[in-house]
């Protein structure tokens, strides 16, 4: 029995990406289907309804919400997933997701160099996927759910402080992780100086380089470090590893370098908050 202030309809989606059909079942309960068949970023079902379609949210309701195949469910911010569910669904109601797609979270950021010493900056951790705010049955046997990738270290720097002088040199900026828009990055290269003390020492320091962002789901590559070389006729200089520096014989401290930060973890592919989600294809590797 359909009651006739609510026939079966296809109605609008209110967005040209996404098209809905509902139907009243016999069950007394609306069933919606979602079809997402182009790029679409950050996708809030519990918001979309409740913007388009809050008369409907008036009992349990079956959701099937279909991305069709190439097109990428994703975010452009690391605080916000790419696909949420969202809460407090009528009691009774079903999330069904057949991922033909992508549902990616966003990258992470570069660790920016900072000074010459130990690099410091953001996490660069990637964005979550797909968030759970109910219980949801997944079909991603044609999909792939991924986190955001995480971002690359930044590279390493030296400092030189012979003479009255202090030469240094910063690392590199660490790369950018894969998201939907394009990635991972590799890390700029970190600089290089030489010099001729007065003292007779022929130095070149060299920074190290940034690490590359890591792809979907990986984590970023650590930043580098070069030590650079160190020259004075017969002298040796040994390299204190501990306290990462050059020192003369007689003890004396001629250089300091930091190694590089290390790379940011990636995204979760689904943060479930404590639901359950029934599979129906696709739950291993590669495909999350």
């Amino acid at each position: 029995y359909v009651p006739s202030n609510y026939p079966n309809r296809n109605i609008s989606a209110g967005y040209s990406n996404i098209s809905v059909s509902a139907y009243y079942s016999t069950q007394l309960r609306w069933a919606f289907n979602l079809t997402i068949s182009a790029n679409t970023v950050q996708f809030n079902l519990r918001d979309y309804m409740t913007a388009n379609y809050s008369a409907y949210i008036n009992g349990a309701i079956d959701f099937t919400i279909t991305i069709n195949a190439g097109v990428y469910v994703y975010s452009n911010s690391t605080s916000i997933p790419a696909f949420d569910t969202g809460t407090s669904w009528p009691t009774g109601s079903t999330i069904t997701i057949i991922n033909n797609g992508y549902i990616v979270g966003c990258a992470g950021s570069g660790r920016p160099a900072g000074d010459y010493n130990q690099p410091t900056g953001g996490t660069g951790t990637g964005g979550n996927a797909l968030n759970l705010g109910w219980a949801v049955s997944i079909n991603n046997s044609n999909g792939y759910i991924y986190g955001g990738g995480g971002g690359g270290g930044a590279g390493g720097g030296s400092r030189h402080g012979i003479d009255t002088m202090l030469h240094q040199v910063t690392g590199g900026d660490g790369g950018v992780g894969q998201s939907a828009t394009g990635g991972p990055a590799g890390g700029s290269g970190g600089n290089a100086v030489s010099y001729t003390a007065s003292k007779g020492v022929t130095f070149e320091l060299r920074a190290g380089d940034g690490g590359s962002g890591g792809e979907f789901g990986k984590v970023g590559k650590n930043g580098q470090y070069t030590i650079g070389t160190y020259t004075a006729g017969a002298t040796t200089y040994s390299d204190d590893v501990t306290n990462h520096r050059y020192i003369t014989p007689t003890g004396s401290q001629i250089n300091q370098y930091w190694p590089g930060s290390i790379g940011g973890a990636p995204g979760a592919a689904i943060v479930f908050n404590g639901y359950d989600v029934s599979w129906l294809g696709g739950q291993e590797a590669p495909r999350i």
